[in-house]
C-alpha cells in the first residue's frame, strides 16, 4: 500500500516545519520545490525534494508515485484553482487516501478579498476530487513578522502597517505544523474544518511592545497608508500579482474580521497555542539590527 506522505510547498514556511516533524515522526517523506529549485541540493538532507511545475501534469507524476497521503500547499494567486486541480487530479490517479489541505482564516466567509477568494476556490477544487479531506484554515501568521516585516523592524525600528487599532488572533507557524501533522497521522479528521488561531487577539500597539521588550530598544507602531505598505512588501518578495490583494486583505482585518480566537489548536494539541510573546522570544535574534 502507498504510505509516503507528499508536502507540496515543502521548502516554504509551513511546509518545511511539516516536512521536519514527519521525518521526527519517522514517515517517509517527499516534498515537492517549484521549478526551477536553485537551492535543491544544499536542501536535500536525505529529504526526497521534487521539483514541480502545478500548472503542467506531467512534472506531478514522479511527485505522487507510492503517495498515500497529501499535505497540499498551493500558492496563494489567481492561478491557485487551475494548480489545485492539477494536483487533485494527479492524486487520484495515485491512488491518494487522505489529503490534508492547507488554507486561509475566513475563506468558506464573503470577507478578504480576492486572496481569501482564491482559497476558497482552492477549497472547492479539492472537495470536489471526492478524495477524502481535511481544511485547516490558519489565521495570519507570527513569522510574517520576521520575514516580510522583518526589515522595517530590523533597520528602522518600526513595525509599518496599515491596520489602525485592529486586533488579530496571530497564530505561530509551529502550531499549525503540530496541528498538520496529527491531522495526518490521526484519525476522525476526515470532512472537518479546522481554524486555526492564537491564543488572544493582539493589536500591533501590543506587538510593538513585546517586540521592545524582547529586543530591549524601542520599536515603534506605524500606522501607514495601504499603497505605502504595499510597495515596500514588493520591495522584500511579496508577489507583484498577490500585493494588490493585500490591500484588501487589510480593511478586512481593519473591520475585524480577524480577531475572533478559535480553540482548535488547543483542543487538537491538548496544549495552548504559542502567545506572541513565546514566539517574539524564541526569534528574538532575527529582530536584532544586523552587525
Amino acid at each position: 500500500m502507498a504510505d509516503t506522505v507528499l508536502v507540496t510547498g515543502g521548502v516554504g514556511t509551513v511546509g518545511s516545519e511539516v516536512v521536519r516533524r514527519l521525518v521526527a515522526a519517522g514517515e517517509r517523506v517527499r516534498a515537492t520545490a517549484h521549478f526551477p529549485d536553485y537551492g535543491a541540493e544544499t536542501r536535500a538532507r536525505g529529504i526526497d525534494y521534487v521539483e514541480v511545475d502545478y500548472h503542467d501534469r506531467h512534472t506531478l507524476r514522479t511527485a505522487f508515485d507510492g503517495v498515500g497521503r497529501l499535505f497540499l500547499i498551493v500558492p496563494e494567486s489567481p492561478g491557485s484553482e487551475p494548480a489545485t486541480r492539477n494536483l487533485m487530479e494527479a492524486a487520484a490517479e495515485a491512488g491518494v487516501r487522505r489529503v490534508v489541505k492547507l488554507s486561509f482564516l475566513n475563506a468558506d466567509k464573503r470577507v478578504g478579498g480576492r486572496l481569501l477568494r482564491w482559497h476558497h476556490q482552492a477549497e472547492r477544487a479539492v472537495l470536489e476530487s471526492g478524495i477524502p479531506v481535511t481544511v485547516l484554515r490558519p489565521n495570519l501568521f507570527m513569522q510574517n513578522f520576521v520575514t516580510l516585516y522583518g526589515p522595517s523592524i530590523v533597520a528602522l525600528g518600526s513595525l509599518r502597517l496599515p491596520l489602525a487599532d485592529a486586533r488579530v488572533s496571530y497564530v505561530d507557524v509551529r502550531d499549525v505544523a503540530d496541528v498538520a501533522v496529527a491531522v495526518l497521522l490521526g484519525d476522525g479528521h476526515v470532512g472537518r474544518e479546522y481554524d486555526l488561531t492564537g491564543p488572544e487577539a493582539v493589536s500591533h500597539e501590543q506587538i510593538a511592545a513585546v517586540l521592545s521588550r524582547v529586543t530591549g530598544r524601542p520599536i515603534r507602531y506605524l500606522d501607514e497608508v495601504g499603497s505605502d505598505a504595499r510597495l515596500r512588501l514588493e520591495r522584500v518578495g511579496a508577489c507583484a500579482q498577490v500585493a494588490p490583494s493585500l490591500e484588501e486583505l487589510w480593511a478586512s482585518v481593519r473591520a475585524g474580521d480577524f480577531a475572533a480566537v478559535s480553540p482548535a489548536v488547543r483542543d487538537l494539541l491538548g496544549r495552548e497555542p504559542f502567545s506572541f510573546e513565546r514566539f517574539a522570544t524564541d526569534h528574538a535574534a532575527a529582530f536584532a539590527p544586523q552587525r
